[in-house]
């Protein structure tokens, strides 16, 4: 797994590769097959305000959220692990020290939207 765990210096990021504690979040479980779960996946990204898929490759995507108001920029990488049926992420603002728990919150809206798209 490519994905890497949160800084210790920002609170500005969620990871499913932080170990536990306020950064860390499990993983997106999916049940059918990875092509798929990357068809869902982007499907909810298309959906959401703000969101562009900037890269994909294979297994991994790269999304960049803009906020509304202040162009904030935020990355979000996925890479799917077919083998466990799980979605590694992480999520994380470009700036700052602390997000006020949106990346938290947008990955947490990303899960429902993807169970909702999947239907598990």
């Amino acid at each position: 797994m490519t994905i890497k765990a949160c800084s210790k210096l920002t609170k500005n990021c969620v990871s499913t590769a932080n170990e536990k504690g306020g950064r860390s979040m499990n993983p997106i479980t999916y049940s059918c097959s990875a092509s798929e779960a990357m068809n869902h996946l982007r499907n909810v990204l298309f959906s959401m305000k703000g969101a562009e898929i900037a890269e994909q490759s294979g297994t991994r995507l790269h999304a960049v959220f803009t906020s509304d108001k202040l162009k904030f920029k935020d990355d979000v990488h996925f890479e799917m692990d077919d083998k466990a049926k799980n979605i590694h992420f992480r999520s994380s603002s470009r700036t700052g020290y602390y997000d006020f728990g949106v990346n938290r919150k947008r990955m947490e809206e990303i899960e429902e939207r993807f169970r909702k798209e999947s239907g598990t």
